[in-house]
């Protein structure tokens, strides 16, 4: 495949910040084989490496308590939303929230991948938790986006359809340049945009085949 002609190429930068540097400076003359001062060496040249680390981080939160000099004892309050025993934070949670919607992963895969790469073994319900738990948080710039769409001058629409939860469903595309919106439905006529859309676009053009 490759570029298209007329495409303009793109590389990665040599100013990039880097994490290591590794001196390679010679050790003996390759003409005489005679060994070589190291306070001589001056630098030619500069080669990048660029790779990724994957580091599990696990932190352990402890919670004291205690007494005050009146007799009563206080308890430590563990942060919002931690739960007893292992929980997952929000880099994991993003991650698989990523896997399963961004990239139509399957949970199956999901958890694979999980296991493999990070060595996290959640379950598919802890899955579905985290999911949850994102969706709950997103809920307000969801419903910013989706009035943007709905008051856009001009507004591209599409659906396909899809499976969810093994049944049939259409899932549904409003974007323009600001944004995308996307929700799934059983219908696919004007009765689930309705749902979503009340104003029915009454000051859009709407663009779809």
């Amino acid at each position: 495949s490759g570029g298209q002609p007329g495409h303009e190429g793109h590389t990665l930068c040599r100013d990039m910040e880097t994490d290591e540097t590794v001196a390679h400076t010679p050790v003996v003359c390759e003409c005489c084989g005679k060994p070589l001062d190291p306070s001589s060496a001056r630098e030619v040249s500069s080669h990048y490496t660029v790779d990724f680390r994957v580091v599990r981080h696990v932190t352990r939160h402890v919670s004291y308590e205690c007494r005050c000099q009146c007799g009563h004892t206080t308890h430590a309050c563990l942060p919002e939303g931690m739960r007893h025993g292992v929980n997952y934070g929000p880099m994991t949670e993003a991650l698989a929230a990523y896997l399963l919607h961004g990239q139509c992963v399957p949970m199956a895969r999901v958890r694979q991948i999980l296991a493999d790469v990070f060595g996290l073994a959640p379950s598919e319900g802890t899955i579905q938790n985290m999911v949850k738990s994102i969706g709950k948080r997103e809920e307000f710039p969801y419903e910013v986006i989706r009035q943007a769409i709905e008051n856009a001058h001009a507004v591209g629409a599409d659906e396909t359809g899809a499976a969810v939860q093994s049944e049939n469903s259409w899932a549904w595309v409003f974007q323009n340049e600001g944004g995308t919106y996307v929700f799934f439905d059983r219908s696919r006529g004007i009765k689930a945009v309705e749902k979503h859309f009340p104003q029915h676009f009454s000051d859009s053009i709407i663009v779809s085949d």
